[in-house]
C-alpha cells in the first residue's frame, strides 16, 4: 500500500537535498540521487581515521514514514553487516547493526529493528531536531567525526 505518491516523495527529498548541498560538497559525500527508485547513495569519510562508509537511503512513503538508512561495505558491496557499520556514535550505531534513531525505518521492531515500542506514524515528532534529511545526514557525518565516541568500523 502506497502512503505517499512517488512524485510527492521525490519533491520532498529533492528540496531537502538542496538544503544540504553546500555541506555535501564540503564533506565530499558525492550524493547520487535515483529519483525513479527514490534512493540516495553517498559516502561518509571519518575525519578521525579516514575510514569510508557507503550509505544508502530509501525513501518510499517519505514523510509519512521515515527513510530507511543502510550501510554498504565500500569494497565488497555487502549490505547491512557489522563490517559495513561504524562503531560507537553515542548509541546511534547499534550493534545489531542498525542506525538506532526514530528517523530510521530499519530501527523499528516492525522491520526487525531493536525498538518494538516505537510507533512509526509519529516518527518526526520524536526527535524534532532531526526531521529533515540534511539534519540526519549531518548528524551521521558528525558521529563518524567524533573523536570521543567513534571507534572505527564495527567489524573487519
Amino acid at each position: 500500500m502506497v502512503l505517499v505518491a512517488p512524485e510527492v516523495t521525490r519533491a520532498h527529498v529533492e528540496r531537502e537535498l538542496s538544503e544540504v548541498s553546500a555541506w555535501a560538497q564540503a564533506r565530499r559525500w558525492g550524493p547520487q540521487w535515483d529519483s525513479e527508485a527514490l534512493r540516495l547513495a553517498l559516502t561518509l569519510t571519518s575525519a578521525v581515521d579516514g575510514e569510508v562508509y557507503r550509505l544508502q537511503v530509501a525513501f518510499n512513503d517519505y514523510r509519512a514514514r521515515p527513510p530507511l538508512f543502510e550501510f554498504l561495505h565500500p569494497e565488497t558491496n555487502e549490505v547491512g553487516t557489522r563490517r559495513c557499520y561504524p562503531k560507537g556514535g553515542r548509541g546511534y550505531f547499534h550493534p545489531q547493526p542498525v542506525v538506532c534513531a526514530p528517523w530510521n525505518r530499519k530501527a523499528y521492531g516492525a522491520l526487525g529493528g531493536p525498538h518494538s515500542e516505537w510507533v512509526m506514524d509519529g516518527w518526526a515528532s520524536q526527535r524534532p531536531n532531526h526531521t529533515r534529511l540534511g539534519d540526519m545526514l549531518v548528524l551521521l557525518q558528525e558521529l563518524v567525526d567524533d573523536r570521543d565516541s567513534y571507534a572505527g568500523r564495527m567489524a573487519r
